[in-house]
């Protein structure tokens, strides 16, 4: 059924984008991404919670490639209703990077993982922080390979010369807040199992 919703909204998302450049750099990653994740529903499935995760972020970036990230309406009416001077739609998607997709990686690495809880912790945290930091790479390249203006639409970066570090920040404290969460649900199974 997600995928279902999220195909009918990524192909009503591709009708008339802001910028057609941006659009196909943006979901570049999504496109990538969904036979993998169709594939691993047959071979190796996460549990809904995982795939609802992957759905609202998903949804996040698509929508964001429709609009480009410095002119998606949310954020416009987030910098409305706040008094921000810049739209902070991609600090958001940042934000919910690492707090979205901290437990499907934990999903998908659990036979691998040590068995140490504080260990597991540090290992997904890695894994997330290290992939978010290298879509900042992917970003500064296409900045640089692809021409400027295009590259600074798909950075986003709205003049603020520490967007990326804001940004690995944002993805860092979002995966730091689910790893806090899934030790409390953890903790809180225990304690019911008692």
């Amino acid at each position: 059924m997600l995928l279902t919703v999220f195909v009918i909204a990524f192909v009503i998302l591709a009708i008339s984008p802001a910028d057609y450049g941006v659009w196909w750099l943006e979901n570049l990653p999504v496109i990538l991404v969904l036979p993998i994740l169709i594939w691993g529903y047959y071979k190796h499935r996460l549990s809904n919670l995982a795939y609802l995760s992957i759905f609202v972020y998903a949804t996040l970036c698509i929508f964001a490639a429709h609009y480009t990230f410095s002119e998606a309406p949310l954020g416009e009416w987030l910098s409305q209703l706040f008094g921000w001077e810049r739209n902070h739609y991609d600090r958001l998607v940042h934000l919910s990077y690492g707090l979205l997709m901290t437990p499907v990686i934990w999903e998908i690495f659990r036979n691998y993982l040590p068995k140490k809880n504080w260990a597991k912790a540090i290992f997904v945290f890695s894994i997330v922080v290290a992939l978010g930091s290298l879509y900042e790479l992917a970003e500064l390249a296409a900045a640089v390979i692809f021409n400027p203006e295009l590259g600074l639409d798909f950075v986003g970066a709205q003049g603020d010369v520490w967007d990326a570090q804001k940004d690995m920040a944002l993805q860092t404290a979002g995966s730091i807040m689910s790893l806090m969460l899934l030790g409390v649900f953890k903790a809180r199974r225990l304690v019911k199992a008692s």
